[in-house]
């Protein structure tokens, strides 16, 4: 059985959105990150998250917090 993903959209803590195409998520991040000129969060149902900032760039937390515990395991 296959699992249905949710997106949410958020800034500063504050729900903007949530949806559950994957692609419609990650517009509305670059979008609402370059209307407020601050980075805007985009949160899978499973805790990954990606950061959208103003100038375009995308930036994987989920992946980075993994490098983390990776090291400090080690």
């Amino acid at each position: 059985m296959k699992k249905i993903m949710t997106y949410t959209v958020r800034r500063d803590g504050q729900i903007l959105g949530t949806c559950s195409v994957m692609e419609q998520a990650m517009q509305a991040g670059l979008g609402y990150a370059k209307q407020f000129q601050e980075p805007v969060s985009v949160i899978r149902s499973d805790g990954r998250e990606v950061k959208y900032h103003p100038d375009g760039t995308v930036e994987k937390v989920w992946e980075r917090k993994r490098e983390l515990q990776k090291m400090q395991t080690t």
